[in-house]
């Protein structure tokens, strides 16, 4: 599965737009600089596979155009399923 915040993918066509996929995350960031890094890095990884999960359902070969939110101890993505030519 390609994630990318780009509109395509270079050197690959987009042979079908699948929909729109989201994911969600929601977590209380341990205290202290070094543990909220970590803490932010596990999210963003559960974050991405959920994203991946959902657009592999619908036949996905790719998620385009992804645009990332933290908020809080939230993460949100949000693109395009694709399928690739």
């Amino acid at each position: 599965m390609i994630l990318t915040t780009t509109e395509n993918i270079a050197g690959r066509s987009i042979s079908a737009y699948l929909g729109l996929v989201s994911a969600a995350t929601i977590a209380a960031l341990p205290g202290g600089s070094k543990m909220m890094m970590q803490g932010m890095k596990k999210q963003t990884e559960e974050v991405s596979a959920l994203l991946s999960a959902e657009a592999e359902s619908l036949g996905a070969d790719a998620v385009v155009g992804i645009k990332y939110a933290a908020l809080g101890g939230n993460h949100v993505l949000l693109g395009t399923a694709v399928k690739l030519a």
